[in-house]
Parts: C-alpha cells; sequence; structure tokens
C-alpha cells in the first residue's frame, strides 16, 4: 500500500500558521507556531522538520493545501501560495 495518500495542508489565520497532515480526510498530526512575522524564512524548514517527524519526504505527499483567513496580510499569504504552488509543481510536475 503506497503511502501517498497524505496531503499537507499549510492554514494561515490572524496569530498562527500551522500544518496539517491530511489522510483519508483525517488529520492524523499537527503543528502549529505563532511567529507569523518570520514565516517566510522558516516554513521550508518547519514542513521538512515535519514531516521527517512523520517518518514522510515530500515525495509521499499527494499535493499541497492553502487555507488562508482573508484578512491575512497580502506579503504572508503569497509566501504561502508561492510555497504551495511550487511543491505541488515539484509533486505533480505540472
Amino acid at each position: 500500500m503506497s503511502q501517498k495518500k497524505q496531503v499537507l495542508v499549510i492554514k494561515v489565520n490572524n496569530s498562527s500558521v500551522g500544518l496539517e497532515l491530511v489522510k483519508e480526510g483525517k488529520v492524523v498530526d499537527q503543528r502549529k507556531w505563532e511567529d507569523i512575522e518570520n514565516t517566510s524564512t522558516k516554513l521550508l524548514k518547519e514542513i521538512d522538520s515535519f514531516l521527517a517527524e512523520n517518518e514522510l519526504t515530500i515525495q509521499d505527499i499527494k499535493r499541497v493545501e492553502a487555507k488562508i483567513d482573508k484578512k491575512q496580510k497580502f506579503t504572508l499569504a503569497r509566501i504561502v501560495k508561492i510555497v504551495v504552488a511550487t511543491l505541488n509543481y515539484s509533486l505533480n510536475g505540472k
């Protein structure tokens, strides 16, 4: 059975950034941090660490999604969207 059924979700709201690992519609692990000002410098490190803790690599992920609060700062929202698009492109070649 392939492990490539997980979805990585990056969530951003007013006061925090979070990562969720979703398998078959259920959240199997999550992480969140409050330091949203430094997200641009730590997002990829947090993703890598989060996946490693779950004994996964990015290749084990089916897709990456973003859930961003509409009131979020434009720059942070854009950074998250770019990371999601880049990871999905590398996973799917599209």
